[in-house]
């Protein structure tokens, strides 16, 4: 019969008991797991609760010792214990004596049952109890035992074989001993019922003493149901007990575990209701379930005749194919009809599969046209490319790369990025590591990497951070190689500060050339005043020689504008031919005297060597320095001093890396002077040639600015080469002279000469008074009127009104308003034929240039001695008359 039942008929039998069959086996475990659970959940909830009691416990005993503390400080108790009787144990019940501070403490949950006020020797002063009709018997008196033990602290003991609570404090009065006060209570269901709670009911709380091989009750908070003496073991027949494990109470002199207890009965009475309860949901859960699947398999039934209809239909109309079928079962028929549908389903795929075949096919295609292009411009970019691992391991790089670094492609995979970057950049770069892991971007960066060869290249770069899940997968980073643009900034900023020093060393020649004209003017003043002066006076007496002194330093005074204006470029040379090579043999005795002994002089000097134009004095001090200052550089060990000559043909090159003044490349002749001394850093070459720089404890003046003067002067050059511990090079360069030197104004020559000029003129133009009156003195002396202007405007107003009368013009340089050149073209466009003579402290070399052919007839240097002077203005009167 079953047979012939049909298939949805079978499947809703079988469904119904197995729906019965799998909701008993549930209610039996489910029982099971509930009675565990409750009872593990009741055994979590009785361990919070004991430790909940324990401290309030805890707490307990603590405030006894508080309260006997705050008791022994009360002034009545003190007076009490001093001059107070002693009286009997009385049984005051709940009153309290007046002498007892502690009163609201005592009608508190923690409160003591006895109260005893003891003598410094431990005996009994006074006493009161509450629910107490005794003392017991180790308390009257205390024992030493308890004085001993108990005294500052709050502590459980035994006595007379039950748990008491003491707490003893001493009594003080100024700092002397008055007594004690003791406070005790007996541990039992009252004291322990305080701190017990009733959260889960019924529970009780005891004291349990472990000192024995079995855990005994001493107290519990119920003593009817758990009376003291009871085993443990027998109570846990009855209770649940929890706590026990892990409460010890250490300031005691009883081993004792505080422990909560509940009624196992209780639990299972509490359990079954809740199983009952349980056992009807699950009862109404089953038929509602198998209602459920009743109603699931009526309804699958009706989707599956349903869909065998859709079925049909599709097949008939997409495919082209008539299904049929004789079971009359809904099952069975759709299983027919999916058959058929699904030969064709299969048809239709495979010639999806083969339309999607093809296309993947092209996709790869054209991905591989992509890889190829990307590979292409990956290797042929300008810049380093390369991919490193959080752990600085490269995993890719360009070729540009490998070319710039030296490695192979199998050597890639070996290589570390620590190893590439130098040493001084790795921490920069671990800093950027950092800031990429934590997605920020250090933008553009300049780093140092070092090739396989040890070299390194300066480089700038950028990184970006490969992250995937908020992890760092990859560093990539593009390096652009600026090792050429950073020589090029570098040499620029040297060609730079090399420019900037330049141009300082011009300031203060211009700096250096303007004191030397205004102390020059000083100098002629003092100098023509003292030489008047020693005129008048006898050469015997002694006025007459402190004069001399005065012309003498007068004279050495100019000799420093002299170096002063040789600094400045424009010191006065005495130009004709020099072989360097003949005057350096002609010095050779004074070099020999001037060096120290321990050092060789030795020369290698060019026989056929080209002559230069310049002053023999200047050139020969220039010389005498250089050697003297190699000299000292060896100081007192043993050393040699080379001096060699010869000629060159000078380039750009060699001409820009020298100390000049924009040198013309061609043929000049050189001489080195080279030592072995202890030479100079680059800091102290940057500033020997400032003015009043040394490296002497007790050096002063010019020194090499003032050679460094002489040399430009002469439109020469000069190299230095030195370094700490290799010695110093100074090359000197002149250019080579082809023709004799013809100074292009009157030489003047310092000798005697007296003689009168009376009737005629002379036109005095000079900015500084003192010059002007010295100037009219020495005229006045020989007989000439003289007119004064004070600068160049009114040199030319007072030359207009006396131009018919004026037979000569002493004109200053360098004057205010209107220049000496500018005067002296006025004054030639109104007479031509007048005589001028330029008085200046430049020398005539310098002033030549400034001045067109017979515009000047003569000049003079200053500071002038009067005979200088009279040997200037007589020549041009001889000459003109």
């Amino acid at each position: 019969m079953l047979k012939r039942l049909p298939l949805t008929l079978k499947l809703l039998i079988i469904t119904i008991l197995a729906a019965a069959l799998f909701s008993f086996i549930i209610d039996t475990y489910h029982n099971r797991q509930l009675y565990q659970l409750y009872e593990s959940e009741l055994l979590d909830t009785l361990k919070q609760q004991a430790r909940i009691e324990r401290l309030r416990f805890d707490y307990q005993i603590k405030f006894f010792m508080q309260i006997s503390r705050v008791a022994a400080n009360y002034p009545p108790l003190i007076r009490q214990l001093h001059s107070g009787k002693a009286g009997e144990l009385k049984i005051n019940l709940r009153r309290k004596p007046a002498w007892f501070p502690g009163r609201s403490l005592i009608s508190s949950q923690v409160h003591p049952r006895l109260v005893m006020l003891l003598n410094p020797d431990g005996t009994i002063h006074n006493s009161f109890s509450t629910q107490l009709r005794s003392i017991p018997i180790s308390l009257q008196p205390p024992s030493g035992y308890l004085l001993t033990h108990s005294i500052g602290q709050t502590m459980l003991s035994m006595i007379d074989n039950k748990p008491w609570v003491l707490a003893t404090s001493g009594v003080y009065d100024e700092g002397v001993l008055q007594g004690y006060l003791m406070l005790a209570s007996p541990l039992d269901a009252e004291f322990l019922s305080n701190a017990h709670r009733y959260d889960v009911a019924p529970n009780l709380t005891a004291l349990v003493d472990v000192s024995g091989k079995e855990p005994v009750i001493l107290a519990s908070s119920n003593s009817e149901l758990v009376p003291p003496g009871m085993p443990l073991g027998e109570i846990e027949k009855s209770y649940l007990v929890t706590g026990k494990e892990f409460f010890d109470y250490g300031s005691s002199d009883l081993p004792l575990h505080f422990i909560s207890l509940q009624s196992k009965k209780k639990i299972d009475d509490k359990l079954n209701v809740v199983l009952h309860v349980a056992n009807q949901q699950r009862n109404l859960q089953s038929a509602g379930l198998a209602l459920v699947f009743i109603l699931a398999i009526a309804g699958l039934t009706y989707r599956m005749r349903r869909l065998s209809r859709e079925v049909a239909a599709f097949a008939r109309e997409h495919l082209g194919v008539e299904i049929s079928s004789q079971s009359a079962d809904s099952l069975a028929r759709l299983e027919h009809d999916i058959h058929l549908l699904e030969k064709k389903v299969v048809e239709v795929h495979e010639q999806e599969i083969n339309k999607e075949k093809a296309e993947k096919q092209k996709a790869r295609q054209q991905l591989h046209i992509s890889e190829m292009r990307l590979y292409e411009f990956f290797n042929q970019a300008d810049e380093l490319i390369q991919s490193v691992s959080p752990e600085g391991d490269i995993r890719y790089v360009n070729q540009r790369w490998m070319d710039e670094l030296g490695y192979t492609p199998d050597e890639i995979a070996c290589i570390n990025i620590s190893s590439i970057v130098a040493r001084p950049c790795l921490i920069d770069h671990f800093k950027r590591l950092e800031q990429l892991a934590d997605g920020g971007s250090p933008g553009l960066f300049e780093s140092i990497l070092v090739t396989r060869d040890g070299a390194q290249i300066e480089v700038e770069g950028s990184s970006h951070a490969h992250i995937e899940d908020g992890k760092l997968i990859e560093v990539h980073t593009i390096y652009r190689n600026v090792s050429m643009r950073k020589q090029l900034e570098r040499e620029a900023r040297e060609h730079r500060e090399h420019l900037e020093h330049t141009q300082r060393l011009e300031s203060l020649g211009v700096l250096a050339g303007g004191i030397a004209h205004d102390f020059n003017n000083i100098l002629t003043t003092i100098l023509g005043n003292a030489a008047i002066m020693s005129r008048h006076i006898p050469r015997q007496s002694e006025a007459y020689d402190r004069l001399q002194r005065v012309i003498e330093s007068t004279e050495r005074g100019g000799d420093l504008c002299k170096q002063m204006l040789a600094y400045a470029g424009k010191g006065k040379f005495m130009i004709r031919p020099i072989n360097l090579s003949t005057m350096m043999q002609e010095i050779t005795k004074l070099l020999s005297v001037s060096i120290s002994k321990h050092v060789t002089l030795t020369y290698q000097l060019e026989n056929e060597l080209p002559s230069i134009s310049g002053d023999a004095a200047q050139i020969q001090q220039v010389m005498m320095n250089l050697i003297i200052n190699a000299s000292e550089a060896i100081g007192d060990q043993r050393g040699e001093i080379h001096v060699s000559t010869g000629v060159i043909d000078a380039g750009p090159s060699l001409l820009d890396s020298c100390l000049a003044n924009k040198p013309v490349p061609g043929s000049y002749v050189w001489i080195e002077v080279r030592d072995n001394g202890c030479g100079m850093s680059p800091e102290v070459q940057k500033k020997i040639f400032e003015p009043f720089f040394t490296t002497k404890l007790s050096g002063r003046g010019l020194g090499m600015s003032a050679i460094l003067g002489i040399i430009k002067a002469h439109q020469g050059a000069l190299k230095l080469t030195s370094a700490p511990g290799s010695g110093t090079t100074f090359t000197v360069y002149f250019p080579v002279s082809d023709k004799r030197t013809t100074p292009s104004l009157v030489d003047t020559e310092t000798r005697p000469y007296m003689g009168s000029y009376p009737g005629k003129t002379v036109l005095v133009i000079d900015d500084e008074e003192s010059i002007r009156e010295l100037a009219v003195v020495l005229l006045n002396e020989q007989g000439i009127h003289t007119l004064e202007a004070v600068d160049g405007e009114d040199g030319i107003a007072r030359f207009k009104e006396h131009m018919q009368h004026i037979d000569m013009v002493i004109l200053d340089l360098t004057m205010p308003k209107l220049s000496g050149e500018n005067c002296c073209r006025e004054i030639r466009k109104l007479r031509p034929d007048v005589p001028v003579i330029i008085a200046s402290g430049y020398s005539k070399e310098t002033v030549s240039p400034r001045f067109l052919n017979h515009e000047v007839t003569a000049f003079l240097q200053k500071p002038y001695t009067p005979d200088a002077f009279y040997h200037v203005v007589h020549s041009i009167f001889d000459h003109h008359n």
